[in-house]
Formats: C-alpha cells, sequence, structure tokens
C-alpha cells in the first residue's frame, strides 16, 4: 500500500517476468522494478500465481494439453486476485490496472481479453511468439482485447523483433486506435525503469485519473 496516498486507493495488479518461475519462495520476490507504481499513491497487487514461486508444478502441466490448463489456472488465479480486492475498503474496486512485465506481458494478452473488470493495461515486452495451439495463440486473443492498452517494447529485444512480433501484436489488439500506444525503447529487452515510470504513470492518470 502507498504511504502518501489515501484511500479508496487505485489498484495495479501484477504479473511478473520469468524469475517469478524460477525463485521458490514469494518472500524473494523483488519491487525495485515497480515501486514507483506504489511510490505514485496506488496499491500494487502482486498474486503468486500457479507455478510460480511456492506454487511450483514441478513439470505436470506439459503438452499442449497442459499449458492450456495452465492458463486457465492463471486466468482464475486473476479472477480471484481481483475478487478479493473487491472485499477491501480501502480499494477503489472500479479503479484497476494490469500491468505484465516479459513473461507476463504475453499472458496479459489473453488475460485482459478475458477479465472485464480491469480498466486499462500496459504490456511491457509483449509479441508474437509462438505456440502449440490456438486455444493458446496469442493471435486468438489480441483481437478480443479492448480496454486501453500501452505496450512498451525495446528495438533491441533480438527474441520478439519490432517488425515480426511486436508490432504485429500491436496491430492486432481490438482497443480502438486513440486508446493504445506502442512505445518502442532503444535498448535490450530489460528496459530502464526511469524510461518505463516516465511512460506508465502520466497512462495511469489518463485512465484511472490522477
Amino acid at each position: 500500500l502507498p504511504k502518501n496516498a489515501s484511500p479508496p486507493y487505485q489498484t495495479v495488479v501484477f504479473f511478473p517476468a520469468g524469475d517469478a518461475w524460477v525463485l521458490r519462495s514469494s518472500r524473494d520476490l523483488s519491487l525495485v522494478r515497480v515501486s514507483f507504481i506504489i511510490a505514485s499513491g496506488r496499491a500494487f497487487l502482486y498474486p503468486v500465481y500457479k507455478g510460480t514461486y511456492e506454487r511450483t508444478m514441478s513439470g505436470e502441466m506439459g503438452g499442449t494439453n497442459g499449458e492450456r490448463d495452465l492458463q486457465i489456472a492463471w486466468s482464475r488465479d486473476l479472477g480471484r486476485a481481483i475478487d478479493y480486492l473487491e472485499t477491501r475498503a480501502d480499494v477503489d474496486r472500479t479503479r484497476l490496472a494490469f500491468y505484465g512485465l516479459s513473461a507476463g506481458a504475453g499472458v496479459g494478452v489473453f488475460l485482459t481479453a478475458l477479465e472485464p473488470r480491469l480498466k486499462t493495461s500496459v504490456l511491457q515486452g509483449a509479441g508474437i511468439w509462438d505456440v502449440s495451439g490456438p486455444e493458446t495463440d496469442p493471435l486468438n486473443y489480441a483481437p478480443r482485447v479492448r480496454m486501453p492498452t500501452l505496450m512498451l517494447n525495446a528495438l533491441y529485444d533480438f527474441e520478439l523483433p519490432v517488425e515480426t512480433a511486436q508490432r504485429p501484436l500491436f496491430d492486432l489488439l481490438g482497443t480502438p486506435a486513440e486508446h493504445k500506444r506502442h512505445r518502442v525503447f532503444e535498448s535490450g529487452h530489460a528496459i530502464p525503469v526511469a524510461d518505463v515510470a516516465a511512460e506508465i504513470l502520466p497512462w495511469l492518470d489518463r485512465y484511472l485519473g490522477p
């Protein structure tokens, strides 16, 4: 919770990067790359999704059906996290945002297509990627994303090139053109936090309110 604001708080719901699948305890999670959101006066919700931290799966979700079932589990985790927020008197349930970072940005494509209670989304490091079946393909979810969406990417992200991965996803988003933005930084995949904050905070001000 922020220390420089009064409730009810706007809240940003997070989906982390790949380190969440490596670390074995959520006590080891880091807020270094997202602390600017809390400093802006907003609450920050960091769910422990299936497969991350102490909820490791030990490989039981392999194959096409496993990928599908894992995505369903993540969608349920997000929904239950928002259910929890709605029980809190200190949270403004009408002003909720999603922030997906790296792997979490890819997941965010289908999560934001499915969760109507979110008002806006930030996807940092998303793009089109290879999948094993249509039920997990971002091409089938992106047109169903209708909320205001900010995409942040890197020019030198060699796994997700601008022309073949980033822009195709951005173009496919069902969000009206005036409510989506694609910002490409001259950096590698890990964009400097100060640059990210300079884009995200005005975006949240615009769609959740200052």
